[in-house]
């Protein structure tokens, strides 16, 4: 099993996502801490969430909820099928 500090450096940053995902958010009236609020989640978790820091699905799946599209549209390399690379 890899250690913590593994398992967090597996994880991708990707402000450019972020960002779009913020954008979007924005044009429907949305905010993130609206979202933990509606999760009763910490800011911080959703924030790292969209930022690809960690995962969490309820996180993940009020956002794309929010954007009127799956997850997996989202964040495709985290929903990759088995056996897909």
């Amino acid at each position: 099993m890899p250690a913590f500090g593994d398992l967090f450096a597996m994880m991708t940053l990707d402000i450019e996502l972020h960002k779009r995902i913020l954008e979007r958010l924005h044009e429907r009236g949305v905010t993130l801490a609206q979202v933990a609020r509606e999760l009763k989640r910490s800011p911080t978790l959703v924030t790292y969430v969209s930022q690809g820091r960690c995962r969490s699905r309820p996180v993940e799946s009020a956002m794309a909820r929010h954007l009127n599209c799956d997850a997996a549209e989202l964040w495709p390399t985290r929903y990759q099928k088995r056996g897909d690379k």
